[in-house]
């Protein structure tokens, strides 16, 4: 996982996740405290609501 080019960017929409675009993608997974394929798995699984994101355990 590679640092984002610019690490001060955030996307313009708070409330929802894109994972579509990297820089999007590793924002989330470090603001969200998980890993990428951790963070795909939970969009698939919850959506992409980010109230609903931050609760979201994966099973273990």
């Amino acid at each position: 996982m590679g640092e984002p080019q610019d690490a001060s960017r955030q996307p313009t929409d708070m409330h929802s996740v894109s994972i579509n675009e990297e820089w999007e993608l590793q924002y989330w997974a470090r603001e969200l405290g998980m890993s990428e394929d951790d963070l795909k798995r939970a969009v698939q699984e919850v959506g992409n609501v980010t109230t609903k994101l931050r609760a979201y355990r994966p099973p273990h």
